[in-house]
């Protein structure tokens, strides 16, 4: 696990946790799996197992994974600009295939976003009826 993403973690002084279960949280979440989790923070397979099936730890768990994933989120923003940037600095580029390959990632990658924003349209949409259906149910 790496020390500086360890350090970013924040807890909730929530009570109901051990300072034990606490401190095994960023060692699971950073892991590639349960054996690995488990092996690092020295905490047994079926004792993680066990504090899963609790649901405050669980609920701690999911908070801390979510936080670590916005900050991730957060950072890859950041550095989409810079992406880019290069993608179209190589439209320019003296070498044929460089160009080509530049442009197609720029075209590729607009026709993902656009893809993914209409399914999140029809989604939203999708949603906004049924909640209005079950709405109207009740």
């Amino acid at each position: 696990m790496e020390q500086k993403s360890a350090e970013r973690c924040s807890f909730s002084e929530d009570s109901r946790l051990s300072r034990r279960q606490i401190r095994a949280i960023p060692f699971f979440v950073f892991a590639r799996n349960i054996e690995e989790g488990a092996r690092n923070s020295k905490i047994g397979r079926n004792t993680f197992t066990r504090w899963m099936k609790n649901e405050a730890f669980r609920q701690e768990f999911r908070r801390v994974r979510d936080e670590i994933m916005r900050e991730a989120i957060g950072r890859l923003q950041l550095s989409l600009h810079r992406a880019v940037d290069v993608m179209a600095d190589l439209l320019d580029a003296e070498e044929k295939s460089i160009r080509l390959r530049a442009a197609q990632g720029i075209i590729e990658n607009f026709f993902k976003i656009k893809e993914t924003n209409e399914f999140e349209e029809r989604l939203e949409k999708i949603e906004t009826v049924l909640f209005e259906r079950k709405g109207s149910a009740l």
